[in-house]
Order: structure tokens, then sequence, then C-alpha cells
């Protein structure tokens, strides 16, 4: 998910930012424009229609709102979870966890395939880390 236009911010690994030595990315993650609250940033994301296929690279719109242009994100990795015994994928959504329960749409145009997706935490599995720390 770490390409050109994220920061690690948008990823949720800010803190794992070096705070008194330089590193490449640095410059890049304190601009103003990649503080706004509304980048694009990693989110979490479960089907609500499991029997439709998931496809990397889906443009994710807002429920209801036109399919046109770049949309709101777009999914970035998808997998079977043995762990869950469900599909899940995660992708890069304006606002990011903001919109955490809401329902998007991820739209893929070549095949002019549509499925509804809930926006959930990127951590799929022990969220609170009570298995980590067991």
């Amino acid at each position: 998910e770490l390409d050109h236009r994220n920061t690690l911010q948008d990823l949720g690994l800010g803190r794992m930012a070096a705070k008194e030595k330089p590193f490449v990315g640095r410059p890049l993650m304190n601009r103003p424009s990649h503080l706004a609250e509304d980048r694009w940033s990693l989110v979490g994301f479960e089907s609500l229609e499991p029997e439709k296929p998931l496809r990397g690279g889906s443009i994710l719109f807002h429920d209801g709102a036109e399919r046109v242009g770049h949309g709101e994100g777009y999914l970035t990795s998808i997998t079977k979870s043995p762990e869950l015994g469900k599909t899940i994928a995660l992708g890069l959504f304006k606002g990011g966890l903001a919109h955490a329960g809401k329902t998007v749409v991820a739209a893929y145009p070549l095949k002019g395939e549509e499925v509804r997706l809930k926006i959930v935490s990127p951590h799929f599995i022990d969220q609170q880390g009570e298995r980590l720390n067991a």
C-alpha cells in the first residue's frame, strides 16, 4: 500500500517514524497537504455480497454515488482469510476510518462488476492485542 502518494500516517504507521533522525519521506510527511484529515488512508473492507468476486484495483464510491471518475479510493489487496472464514480486503479511502461502518461500492469497470462493502478497521484479527500479549 505504500507508494509515492502515501505517507506513513496514511497507513497508520506514523508512530514508527523516527522523531529526531532524518529519513527518506520526512519532508513529504510534514507538508500541510499531507496532514489533511480527508486524505486517502488505509482501511479494511468486508464484503456485504460474499458471492461476488472482489478485484484488486477496484474503484471505491460512496453507496449511491454516481460511478464516474477516480472515486473516493481503491482496493489495494484482497485475500481469503482462513482465520475469519471470509474474504477481506485492504484499500485506501478518502477520510479513512472516519467512515467506519459505512457502505461503499467497489466498481471494476473492465468487467462491469460492482460489490457492496463495509468499511472496517484494517486490523482484522486481535485488534486489542490480547493474543499478542498473552
